[in-house]
């Protein structure tokens, strides 16, 4: 049976939308913690090895604190917010990933889905990169940033958390936009000045002046 990308991304969303539905203790760290309760329970020394470190239990663990939960239409229960680590970013318990945005997605199918994200189910976080869509190649590279751009039009730009990723290092990706400066045959290598390239292109192309969270993609394939 053939499954369009537009049928694979919306039902991606519903199964993630579906697991913050369940009770608070229940998240994405249930296993964890129901592996920590087991090893706790076998000896002294494990319980305060599960408190130190090794197993993240979300009843106890600060950066699964519930900030406030949004309304959301299509989840019973609404969306918790969490700290994003010790910053002071507010964002969804679901990050919104956006890689196919631009090949198995359309422009228009990518936006309709970052609406609904948004609308329905309180999805304030969203991931993207400077490589995708993927596969990566040069000829489509950044057209995941101009579909999260189009949905940002529509948006208070305040009200959406934007994380994007720098290249890692790959002697092939050559085609990646950098500055005037910059060598034409060299690869991605992670130096101060490609880092600082790579967030002005990106800023261009998801057309706001600032970006909330910038890492590494470390791992690339494929190229």
């Amino acid at each position: 049976m053939l499954v369009s990308s537009s049928s694979f991304s919306y039902c991606f969303l519903l199964f993630s939308a579906l697991l913050v539905a369940t009770p608070r203790c229940y998240g994405v760290s249930a296993l964890s913690s129901a592996v920590a309760a087991k090893a706790a329970s076998s000896s002294a020394t494990a319980a305060a090895a599960a408190d130190v470190g090794g197993f993240r239990n979300p009843s106890k663990d600060a950066y699964n604190k519930v900030i406030k939960t949004v309304d959301a239409p299509k989840l019973k229960r609404g969306m918790d917010y969490v700290r994003l680590g010790n910053s002071d970013l507010i964002v969804s318990k679901v990050c919104m990933g956006t890689m196919t945005y631009g090949i198995q997605n359309t422009l228009e199918e990518g936006v309709a889905l970052l609406d609904k994200a948004f609308d329905d189910y309180g999805i304030n976080f969203l991931d993207t990169a400077e490589i995708y869509p993927v596969p990566p190649n040069g000829e489509t590279q950044g057209d995941t940033d101009r579909c999260v751009c189009e949905f940002l039009k529509n948006r208070d730009r305040k009200e959406v958390i934007l994380a994007t990723k720098v290249a890692g290092r790959s002697p092939m990706l050559t085609y990646l936009p950098r500055g005037p400066d910059a060598d034409p045959e060299e690869g991605a290598d992670l130096t101060r000045i490609q880092i600082l390239d790579s967030v002005d292109e990106s800023l261009k192309r998801l057309g706001t002046d600032y970006i909330d969270l910038v890492r590494e993609k470390y791992k690339i394939i494929n190229c």
